[in-house]
């Protein structure tokens, strides 16, 4: 696997972490688009792992999530004004099964 399909694909996969925080730490303000984006962006990632099989293994990967999860939380800190200390510190999500149960 190339190196910029590999980034690639943890970019998508942070977003998905992103609108999930977002969703999980701002109930009051979830509508239809944020539901959407969620579902847009595991459509996003099932396209990239059926092209790509191999990265199925990366959610296996605990640095990857790490990777991952770290830049999905400043990203949602950025977006929604909250404090790091408002989000779990730890990815609380299992990637592939988000994936694959979307």
């Amino acid at each position: 696997m190339g190196k910029s399909e590999r980034r690639g694909f943890e970019g998508a996969l942070s977003q998905l972490f992103v609108h999930r925080l977002k969703w999980d730490y701002q109930p009051n303000l979830r509508g239809r688009s944020w539901e959407v984006s969620i579902q847009k962006q595991i459509g996003s990632l099932r396209k990239i792992l059926r092209e790509n099989p191999s990265f199925g293994a990366l959610l296996e990967q605990p640095d990857f999530i790490v990777d991952a999860y770290g830049d999905a939380l400043l990203d949602a800190m950025a977006e929604t004004g909250l404090d790091a200390s408002t989000f779990s510190s730890q990815c609380p999500y299992d990637a592939a099964e988000m994936i694959r149960e979307g």
